[in-house]
Parts: structure tokens; sequence; C-alpha cells
């Protein structure tokens, strides 16, 4: 039986890798460093995926980090979460950033992360 495990999106903090995939005992398996272009998430989650041959299908949760970030930051790793989220039917929440080390076995069944932003956007033109 193939191991299951747990994918860790960080687009804010920028001490801690961007993607850390865990068991689910809390044990990192793999992990890749910031990513600083959120335009950049996909492809490097891809040639990520295929690098170390871990299919999505073996994906039981997927937690997205929150916090004092961008804007643009905070919106990039809840859409990538929802979009892997809602293709996979795997289930998908929020964490702390002071939570990171804590063991998460599984998200709530069908759910989606949520983005809470620490302030109004600034928009420019």
């Amino acid at each position: 039986m193939k191991t299951e495990y747990n994918l860790f999106i960080n687009t804010i903090d920028k001490a801690q890798p961007s993607f850390v995939f865990r068991n689910n005992k809390g044990k990192s398996l793999y992990s890749y460093k910031f990513i600083d272009r959120q335009e950049d998430l996909v492809g490097r989650l891809k040639y990520f995926l295929l690098k170390h041959r871990l299919g999505l299908d073996r994906l039981s949760g997927i937690f997205v980090l929150k916090g004092e970030g961008s804007f643009t930051a905070v919106r990039a790793g809840v859409v990538l979460a929802n979009a892997i989220a809602f293709l996979g039917g795997i289930p998908a929440q929020m964490i702390d950033s002071s939570d990171i080390a804590k063991k998460y076995a599984r998200p709530k069944k069908r759910s989606f992360a949520a983005a809470y932003y620490n302030k109004e956007p600034n928009i420019t033109l």
C-alpha cells in the first residue's frame, strides 16, 4: 500500500519552504524552497511532483499557512490549494504559521481553504 501524504503550502513566510509533503504521521518526506514569484507556484509544484513521483492520488489533505503576508501571496496559496482540492476531491484548510510543526492527520472532509487578510488590499493603477 502506498503511503498517503499531506501537502503544506506556504506563500507568506520566506524562512520556510513553499511546499512540504508529510506522511499522515507528521514526518516530513520532501520540501521545496520558498518560491518568491507567486506566478511560478503551479509550475514548480508540477515539477516537484514529477521529480519525486508523488501522485495527487496519494494526497489526503492540503494545508495552507495563514498569517501576515502580501495580498497576492495569500490569494495565490489559497487558489492553488482550492484548485487541487476541488479537482481531486481532497479536503483543504488554513492553519496558522505557528502551527506548522503540529502533526495534522487530515482536514475536514470536503472542506476548502478560505483566505484571511490582515488589512485591506493596496491596489494601485
